[in-house]
């Protein structure tokens, strides 16, 4: 990826891009296409044409390119932790509004931020996997109880179980807070249930 020459503030902001983007996508591919279809209309709707609409050479390389991408494809990490499709496509869309903003995406702030949504996430995936469980296994029926040994028994198994689920899936080094609340929530919940 040549920078381009020049010394004003707008050739250095896209050059600064593109260092960014050669940096960050070190690995880098090039990969031609025909055009899908001869016709002109169609390539307005293309999301809306069936593949025999499309030309057939542009349905080979397409087939051969999704393969070469499946075959060479590596986990996505960051910082040292392994990105889910659905991280992938936040930090996607925290950089294209960087670059639509016509500022240079920041990966630091991205990554703070993807953090904290997934540590936020995975909060509540673990309260309510604590809550419901309990819930359900503790007052089983309208007017039954379940003995509190058994209950406080239940508490601590379901408590783990709940950390361990929180610990899988919030990431970043500052999940403390996150964990405080998990802790003072399962508390509640085990107080409420316990009454």
């Amino acid at each position: 990826m040549k920078e381009q020459r020049g010394s004003s503030d707008a050739v250095e902001k896209k050059n600064r891009l593109r260092r960014l983007i050669a940096n960050v996508f070190k690995e880098r591919d090039c990969f031609t296409l025909v055009r899908p279809t001869e016709e002109e209309k169609d390539l307005q709707q293309l999301q809306k044409l069936g593949e025999e609409k499309l030309r057939p050479e542009f349905v080979d390389q397409i087939n051969g390119l999704r393969a070469r991408i499946l075959k060479r494809v590596k986990a996505k990490a960051l910082n040292g932790r392994l990105i889910t499709g659905e991280m992938l496509l936040e930090l996607c869309l925290s950089y294209t509004e960087a670059i639509n903003r016509g500022g240079v995406p920041c990966i630091e702030s991205a990554w703070n931020y993807l953090c904290k949504n997934e540590s936020q996430r995975a909060f509540y995936d673990a309260h309510t996997l604590y809550a419901t469980q309990l819930k359900k296994q503790a007052l089983p029926a309208k007017d039954s109880c379940v003995p509190y040994p058994a209950l406080k028994e239940l508490h601590r198994k379901l408590k783990q179980e709940s950390k361990r689920l929180f610990g899988e899936k919030a990431v970043g080094q500052e999940n403390e807070e996150w964990l405080t609340k998990l802790r003072q929530e399962i508390r509640s919940t085990f107080a409420s249930v316990k009454r």
